[in-house]
């Protein structure tokens, strides 16, 4: 994973985090319940499959040629907020699908924050990479508000690319809207401002209606 982002094993909860932090584990496990199944679900329409062995809990596993890649959202809850030195907010994170562990994060190391991130919040954390087996390889690429999210995968050609959007229109007709800021782009997917091959994978909020890009890759 990015600098500043490291995995504390089996690290105690502070005195009066008991119930509501049981509540708040019960209510992100529900959603990471439904993330799983939407996530089922989208394998099988974007032809992507999803491994079930040895995989964080609603991993998408993508391959495009002959690189693999893997995709997931994590469900936490903001333990502690802090700065370092240099003023850069630090957040300590509760994993709801492993409680007992706790990420310390550096703000400069998610991609995107697009939700409030304060002391006893929640959010959901859109990643790349292999959670259950490199997770210090895995980036943070959006911090985003605290709901059900489908991931996907969808393929076209851009028809608006700017600074902080674009969007594609599918093989299928459809046109998609997306954020862009945090996400990785392959070098060369979006050269122009239309007209390039992508493949795009994403989660996707339903209740605020939101795409958010996890990775843009030049299609075959």
């Amino acid at each position: 994973m990015a600098a500043g982002l490291c995995l504390l094993a089996a690290l105690s909860l502070a005195s009066g985090c008991g119930s509501k932090a049981e509540q708040e584990t019960t209510a992100a496990s529900a959603l990471a319940e439904e993330t799983m199944t939407a996530a089922e679900t989208a394998e099988t329409e974007t032809e992507t499959e999803a491994e079930t062995a040895e995989t964080y809990p609603g991993t998408l596993a993508a391959a495009e040629g002959e690189e693999q890649a893997y995709f997931g959202v994590m469900y936490a809850s903001v333990l502690d907020l802090w700065q370092d030195g240099e003023g850069v907010n630090i957040y300590s994170l509760q994993d709801s699908n492993d409680p007992e562990n706790i990420w310390t994060v550096s703000g400069l190391d998610i991609g995107l924050v697009d939700t409030e991130l304060e002391k006893g919040s929640q959010a959901a954390f859109l990643f790349s990479g292999d959670m259950a087996r490199d997770p210090e390889q895995v980036v943070l690429v959006a911090a985003v508000p605290y709901t059900a999210y489908r991931l996907g995968r969808a393929e076209g050609t851009t028809d608006n690319n700017m600074m902080s959007t674009f969007s594609i229109r599918t093989d299928s007709g459809e046109q998609i809207s997306f954020l862009k800021d945090g996400c990785r782009i392959e070098e060369g997917a979006m050269s122009r401002n239309e007209g390039d091959r992508v493949v795009v994978y994403y989660a996707y909020s339903q209740e605020n209606a939101v795409y958010y890009p996890l990775e843009v890759r030049a299609a075959e």
